[in-house]
């Protein structure tokens, strides 16, 4: 089971006088607010063949799992959840597997005010920071009869291939951008339909 360090040695878990001179046995473990975002990207051409990328990302941010957070706590948020993916069953506390990530599984320890999971804590406190690929293309160039056309040129695009992000080693089915949407049923919770993986054929011609 998860256990928490008593900071202030009164041997009793408490918000003390909920101040910021009395926190009790808290203290400030992360930051929710994005820092450090970028983007950053190139192109080239040659010999016909030209290619750009785009990449974008956030250096750092801190997200708590809310007790709606379905696919981060599966049955510890509700027990009759359906989807249990292999890398939430691979951390889980047994005695065969008892350097976890995740403690023994008990229903609703994430749902509800009181409940251990449910009190953020340092240990399932996520970095969401992230680096997606937002856009690839290439494309060539055929060489053509000017006098019939200027420029035929093919491409292929792709948008939000991948991304990388410190969150996939415990979860790899909450994007790290959508984590704190506010768009999803329960704010926070990172339960929306992630980025679309889209690909793109074309032709431009000019005559």
């Amino acid at each position: 089971d998860i256990r928490f360090v008593d900071r202030d040695g009164d041997d009793v878990l408490s918000i003390g006088a909920n101040t910021a001179d009395d926190p009790g046995d808290r203290k400030v473990i992360g930051n929710s607010l994005p820092r450090y975002s970028y983007s950053f990207g190139g192109s080239f051409q040659w010999m016909g063949v030209d290619l750009s990328v785009l990449f974008q990302g956030v250096g750092r941010q801190h997200w708590y799992p809310g007790n709606e957070a379905n696919l981060f706590w599966g049955p510890f948020c509700r027990p009759h959840n359906t989807f249990l993916s292999q890398q939430f069953v691979d951390q889980l506390w047994s005695e065969d597997n008892p350097n976890s990530y995740f403690p023994r599984p008990r229903g609703y320890e994430a749902y509800g005010s009181y409940h251990t999971l449910s009190t953020p804590n340092d240990r399932y406190l996520q970095n969401i920071a992230y680096l997606r690929l937002k856009n690839l293309s290439i494309g060539y160039t055929l060489p053509v009869l000017k006098k019939t056309f200027q420029n035929i040129r093919v491409y292929v695009t792709g948008e939000n291939l991948l991304y990388w992000s410190p969150m996939k080693k415990h979860n790899k089915y909450i994007d790290p951008e959508a984590a704190k949407s506010t768009t999803s049923y329960t704010d926070g919770t990172g339960e929306v339909y992630n980025f679309s993986k889209t690909f793109s054929v074309g032709i431009d011609i000019t005559f």
